[in-house]
């Protein structure tokens, strides 16, 4: 583990994390909260029911974006 640290140092000239390359998510932390506080309400509601309810705050999102989203929490 301090290897991995001191060859980052030198490296890098830095150990803090860096940014990761591909594409930003589009849901927000704002959005991940009320994804999470309708599923809590209804555990048994479908991503496409989620979607629905998203698109009702003008927010667009696929409903496997929504799936991959809450499988992280």
């Amino acid at each position: 583990m301090v290897r991995a640290i001191i060859h980052k140092w030198r490296k890098l000239g830095t150990v803090v994390n860096l940014p990761r390359s591909g594409r930003p998510t589009n849901i927000t932390p704002r959005v991940q909260r009320r994804l999470i506080q309708e599923v809590i309400k209804e555990p048994r509601t479908t991503s496409k029911d989620l979607q629905a309810s998203l698109a009702s705050i003008k927010v667009s999102v696929h409903d496997s974006t929504i799936r991959k989203r809450l499988g992280k929490n």
